[in-house]
């Protein structure tokens, strides 16, 4: 349920090893330090021969990670997520993170986290699926924050139908013909069970369960403390195991023979300020015969001549000098630029957030 998490904290970390080690190397080890029942605890450590940091360095970097400062990261060309995101991100994951590090005796970046040994269940990838089509009743009793979760699952893309008592879900199920989820506290369980249609409602429920009470009619758990991708991993992964025709459905994409061959000898701009994510993209494109032009920042974008030479800007959102949809308006307000296709590269998936991103021009 931590992939994105994860991967985020990764490139994060990795990424500063690569600025600050100019010569040498940088390793990435995983090992698994300890297993209890179907919990295991993974260690990633990042190794680096670079200049390294002194203790005082140390202990101002962790005052950054409780503060959130991101100041760093602008003066340093820009991190992309930044260590202190990095940070918080471990710590939604309940894990932790710490240095090793001296003066030039190069680094080591320890990161700790729990996961849950994973079912025979596909996991899915939060945007192979469209999922602003499904609908969540909601059930607020003995849920403390209700409003707050059903902002939460406004924000992943779902509808949500909140209801307060059991007259009322009792008529919202009935009245519902689609397939919907139906999301209730352990302790309303009994309220809703008389009127769930196994053809029609996934139910989930929140808080622990034992394997008995939620074997057959409940399809997936939620704990708390709610944290918005497990819950969006629960929901998914429900859908998938027990109606697979339609998340296959939602799934489906044909690429035509004649777009496959347009993207071949394209020239594309990549706007990024990530060593690591420039390699990555520059790979990833030169696989398919795509020209790769790139830009560090968000000032200097600006400043090329001739973008509408470009077949397409990538532009990651979180620039050093300017963000990448600051950067985008302003490309917007050229008349020869009106159609270029500038796609925005960000972690980020709320809904007010793409919705930013497309006001300001982007595909």
């Amino acid at each position: 349920g931590y992939e994105t998490l994860l991967r985020k904290t990764l490139m994060a970390v990795l990424d500063n090893a690569i600025k600050f080690t100019e010569s040498g190397r940088v390793d990435l080890h995983v090992n698994k330090t300890t297993q209890v029942s179907k919990e295991i605890m993974l260690e990633f450590i990042v190794q680096d021969t670079g200049i390294g940091i002194q203790e005082k360095q140390r202990e101002s970097l962790f005052i950054a990670f409780n503060q959130g400062d991101t100041s760093s990261t602008r003066q340093h060309e820009g991190l992309g997520l930044g260590l202190s995101l990095a940070m918080d991100d471990v710590k939604k994951m309940g894990g932790t993170i710490r240095i090793e590090s001296g003066e030039k005796q190069g680094t080591r970046v320890i990161v700790e986290v729990p996961f849950k040994v994973a079912s025979d269940v596909r996991r899915l990838e939060m945007k192979l699926l469209d999922v602003d089509r499904f609908h969540v009743i909601q059930y607020n009793r003995y849920i403390d924050q209700p409003k707050e979760l059903s902002a939460m699952l406004g924000e992943l893309g779902f509808k949500v139908i909140g209801v307060d008592d059991v007259n009322t879900l009792r008529k919202t199920l009935r009245e519902r013909s689609d397939v919907c989820f139906v999301l209730s506290c352990q302790r309303a369980l009994d309220d809703i069970r008389p009127y769930i249609s196994v053809e029609r409602h996934i139910v989930i429920g929140i808080n622990n369960y034992s394997a008995e009470y939620v074997e057959g009619w409940v399809h997936g758990i939620v704990k708390k403390p709610i944290i918005a991708s497990e819950l969006y991993n629960v929901l998914v992964e429900a859908l998938v195991k027990h109606h697979p025709k339609i998340a296959q459905k939602e799934m489906e994409l044909e690429v035509p023979e004649a777009m496959v061959k347009r993207i071949e000898d394209m020239h594309v701009l990549v706007v990024e300020d990530s060593a690591m994510n420039r390699k990555m993209m520059e790979n990833i494109l030169h696989a398919v015969h795509v020209e790769v032009s790139f830009v560090e920042d968000g000032p200097s974008v600006l400043e090329v001549d001739h973008l509408e030479k470009y077949d397409m800007i990538f532009m990651d959102i979180n620039l050093p000098g300017m963000d990448g949809d600051v950067v985008c308006r302003e490309l917007r307000k050229r008349k020869s630029l009106k159609k270029l296709p500038i796609i925005g590269l960000t972690a980020e998936v709320a809904t007010h957030s793409m919705k930013k991103y497309h006001e300001a021009g982007m595909n």
